[in-house]
């Protein structure tokens, strides 16, 4: 409704915004590398192998901000490049993986800017 109505986000709240938006991003990840595994599809890049034990060891309760975000975006982006993590995003009807997943890895590259 803000944005509708033309009332600017206090910089407080906006930082709020990203940290849940990055957090729904590594979780998102987190999800389709655990579905990957448990649907057998093997990596494209075998070195996409250590950046996905990296993200699995990701703490849900952790608070991200952007500096913390920007450190695990590389990662992020190498992941969802993979192909192995594609077929398993096409399978996504097979397990639970927020409708804003897609959207938010696509974008990664402009969300991880700091």
């Amino acid at each position: 409704m803000r944005i509708i109505h033309g009332i600017k986000f206090e910089p407080e709240l906006v930082k709020e915004y990203q940290q849940v938006i990055y957090q729904n991003i590594v979780k998102g990840m987190k999800v389709l590398v655990d579905a990957r595994n448990k649907l057998n599809i093997p990596w494209e890049h075998s070195a996409n192998s250590e950046n996905g034990s990296y993200i699995l060891k990701y703490d849900n309760s952790m608070t991200l901000d952007t500096r913390l975000f920007t450190h695990y975006a590389p990662t992020l982006y190498n992941l969802w490049k993979d192909s192995g993590i594609r077929r398993a995003f096409e399978r996504r009807r097979e397990f639970q993986l927020s409708d804003s997943v897609q959207y938010f890895l696509d974008n990664l590259e402009r969300i991880s800017r700091v």
